[in-house]
C-alpha cells in the first residue's frame, strides 16, 4: 500500500473491488485494495484517526472494516442487517451510522459494531445515503 495524503475511495460492484484513487499524483491512477470476499460493496467511509476503511456490502448484508493494506479485515455488523446502503463514520464521536434500505431504517453503533441501535424507522421510504454534519452537531 502506498501512503497517499489525499485520496478518493470508490467501489466497483462488477469486479467486486474497492479502489483508492490518489489525488496528489498526476497522471491519476488507482490502487485496488487487497480486501477479501467482497460481494457487492456499495458505500464507503474512512476513519482518519485509525486509518481504517469502512464499507457496506449489500450482497452479504454486512458492514466491514479494514486497514488500507488489507490487514485486520472484519465484519462488524451483520445480524439483522439486510440491505445496508448508506454509511457515515463519525470519527469524533467514534460511531458509525448506516441506512438499511431493506428494513427502511437508520442505525448507529460504535465503530466496532457494538451497541447497535435503531434511530429512525417511521415514514422512511428506501433510505439510501447518509451524511453527518459534524461541524454543527
Amino acid at each position: 500500500m502506498t501512503d497517499f495524503k489525499k485520496f478518493v475511495l470508490l467501489t466497483d460492484q462488477t469486479n467486486k473491488k474497492i479502489y483508492q484513487l490518489p489525488l496528489d499524483y498526476y497522471p491519476a491512477f488507482h490502487v485496488g485494495l487487497p480486501f477479501q470476499n467482497l460481494s457487492h460493496p456499495i458505500a464507503l467511509d474512512f476513519d482518519p484517526y485509525e486509518e481504517q476503511i469502512y464499507w457496506t456490502d449489500i450482497g452479504t448484508g454486512s458492514i466491514s472494516r479494514a486497514y488500507t493494506n488489507g490487514s485486520l479485515q472484519e465484519i462488524i455488523v451483520q445480524h439483522n442487517t439486510f440491505t445496508p446502503a448508506g454509511l457515515a463514520v463519525d470519527s469524533v464521536g467514534r460511531n458509525i451510522y448506516w441506512t438499511d434500505e431493506g428494513t427502511k431504517e437508520i442505525y448507529v453503533a460504535k465503530l466496532d459494531g457494538s451497541y447497535k441501535k435503531r434511530l429512525f424507522y417511521e415514514e422512511l421510504d428506501h433510505p439510501r445515503d447518509i451524511v453527518l454534519d459534524t461541524d454543527n452537531g
